[in-house]
C-alpha cells in the first residue's frame, strides 16, 4: 500500500513541479539537408536561455519544463520561417532518462516579393538575314560577335558591329565553340583545338594564334585583378574541390585564398574506390606513378561520368576593394579585403530555392555597375535578382521577355540575350531589355 501511495504522489509531482529536461536534435530545412548558418533556438517563457545550434545543424538546450502548456522552444533563424515547439504533457513523456531527442524541420522564407515585367517586346540589337549568332561580348558598347550561316565547322565569323551595323569581320579557321573575355578584358575565340586571340585595331577585326596549353593553364584560370595581385583558381573539371589563390603579378607563388569543396559529391566521389576492386590495382599504380591519390583516379575515371557529379560552383568576384566569393556549400558570402583578410561573412540561401523558382547558375556581374545578379527560372523565363552583397539578400525579380533565352549576360543595367522564336526563319538575334523599372 506504501508503495502505491508514493507512485500516485509522483505523478502530479512530476507534471506541476519545475524540472531540467535536455533537449537535443537536429535542425534541418524542408529538403532535410542541415542548417548550418545558425539557429537561434530560446524557451518562450525564459527569454535569457537562448543557444545556438553549430554548424552541423545540432542542438542541446537544457529546458526548464513546468504544467504551463503554453511554453515551449523557439527556433529562429534569418532565412526560415520560425518554428514554435509547445511543451505538451504528451511530448514530455517521450523524455527518457532525462533527455528528449527532437529533430526540427524549418521552411524557407520565400522572399518572392513582386515580380517586375514588361507588355513591350525588347530591343533588337542585333539581327542579321541569313547570319545565326552563337557568342557575343560586350566591348565599350560595341558588340564582338561569333556567328554563322551555316555551321560552326565551317563559315563561322567574328564581327565587330554597333546595333545592325557591322564595321569589321574575320573567318575563323577551325570548328569554333565559343568567345572568352579574359581578366584584362582581352577577347579570344575559343575552337576545338585552336583558340585565337581578337585584336580591333582602328575597327578592323584580326585574330592570332595562342599557345593552347598557356591559354588553359593560366588565362583560363585567372579570374580578376586588384592592387597589383591577379585571383585564380586551380579548378579541375573532374574534382569536386578546388582553391583559390591570389599572387602578386611580380611573385612566382600564389596565396591560398579559400577552399570550396561540395562534401556530399566528394562522399560519393571517393565511395566509388570501395566499390570498384577490379581497378584497385591500376589506381594504386598510378598515385605511385603521378602521387595523385589512389581514390581520386578511380573517382575521375568513373564517377565524374555519371549524371551525379557537378563540378562545385563558387564563383570569385570583387567589387569595388573587396573580394567576395560565394561559397554555394557552406551557405556563406565571404568577403577578402586588399591584404586577402577574411573581413566579413553574411549567410546566403538564394542557391536553395527550388520551388516555384529555381536558381540557374552562374551568378552574372554587371562590368560597369558592379552590380551582381542571380538566375533564376520560372517556368520558362529568366528572372534575375541583384544580389544585396551587404546582407546576401536578393531584390524582387525581374522578369526577361521571352521564354528560353540563351547566353544571357548583364552590363550597364541592361540584359542582353540570344533568342530565336520558336518554329520561326528568323536568325538567331541579340536582344536587350533594362533591368528594373
Amino acid at each position: 500500500m506504501r508503495i502505491f501511495t508514493v507512485a500516485i504522489l509522483f505523478i502530479p509531482f512530476f507534471y506541476t513541479a519545475q524540472s531540467r529536461i535536455v533537449v537535443k536534435g537536429n535542425i534541418t530545412d524542408e529538403y532535410g539537408d542541415p542548417i548550418k548558418t545558425g539557429v537561434k533556438i530560446v524557451q518562450a517563457s525564459f527569454p535569457a536561455s537562448l543557444v545556438n545550434s553549430d554548424d552541423n545543424g545540432n542542438y542541446i538546450f537544457r529546458y526548464s519544463y513546468s504544467s504551463n502548456q503554453d511554453d515551449g522552444l523557439i527556433f529562429h533563424s534569418t532565412w526560415f520561417q520560425d518554428k514554435t515547439i509547445r511543451f505538451t504533457k504528451k511530448l514530455v513523456k517521450r523524455t527518457v532518462e532525462d533527455t528528449l531527442y527532437l529533430n526540427v524541420k524549418l521552411s524557407y522564407i520565400m522572399l518572392e516579393g513582386p515580380v517586375i515585367t514588361r507588355d513591350k517586346a525588347p530591343e533588337v540589337v542585333f539581327g542579321h538575314p541569313v547570319k545565326s549568332v552563337q557568342d557575343f561580348e560586350l566591348d565599350g558598347g560595341r558588340l564582338v560577335l561569333l556567328t554563322f550561316e551555316k555551321s560552326l565547322k565551317r563559315g563561322a565569323e567574328v564581327l565587330l558591329s554597333e546595333g545592325d551595323s557591322i564595321i569589321s569581320r574575320y573567318s575563323v579557321p577551325g570548328e569554333a565553340v565559343r568567345l572568352f573575355k579574359d581578366y584584362l578584358d582581352r577577347i579570344y575565340v575559343v575552337c576545338k583545338e585552336q583558340v585565337y586571340l581578337c585584336s580591333f585595331r582602328n575597327n578592323k577585326v584580326a585574330i592570332s594564334n595562342v599557345d593552347v596549353d598557356e591559354f588553359y593553364e593560366h588565362t583560363w584560370l585567372i579570374l580578376d585583378t586588384l592592387d597589383g595581385k591577379f585571383y585564380y583558381s586551380n579548378v579541375n573539371q573532374i574534382y569536386p574541390a578546388y582553391e583559390y589563390f591570389s599572387q602578386i603579378v611580380t611573385d612566382t607563388l600564389g596565396k591560398r585564398l579559400h577552399y570550396v569543396e561540395d562534401e556530399l559529391i566528394m562522399d560519393l566521389y571517393r565511395a566509388e574506390y570501395k566499390a570498384n576492386g577490379q581497378e584497385k590495382l591500376w589506381a594504386v599504380r598510378k598515385e605511385m606513378a603521378t602521387g595523385i591519390d589512389k581514390e581520386i583516379w578511380i573517382g575521375a575515371k568513373y564517377f565524374t561520368n555519371s549524371m551525379y557529379y557537378k563540378v562545385p560552383y563558387a564563383p570569385l568576384f570583387i567589387k569595388e576593394d573587396t573580394v567576395l566569393i560565394f561559397d554555394h556549400y557552406k551557405d556563406l558570402l565571404y568577403k577578402f579585403n586588399k591584404q586577402d583578410s577574411k573581413v566579413d561573412s553574411v549567410p546566403i540561401y538564394y542557391h536553395k530555392l527550388t520551388r516555384p523558382v529555381k536558381w540557374k547558375q552562374p551568378l552574372l556581374s554587371d562590368e560597369s555597375t558592379e552590380q551582381i545578379y542571380g538566375l533564376f527560372m520560372k517556368a520558362g523565363h529568366y528572372h534575375l535578382k541583384q544580389i544585396q552583397t551587404e546582407t546576401g539578400l536578393a531584390s524582387r525579380a525581374f522578369r526577361v521577355y521571352y521564354k528560353f533565352v540563351e547566353t544571357l549576360k548583364v552590363d550597364n543595367g541592361f540584359a542582353y540575350y540570344i533568342y530565336r522564336p520558336y518554329e520561326s526563319a528568323q536568325e538567331r538575334y541579340i536582344y536587350r531589355e533594362k533591368i528594373g523599372l
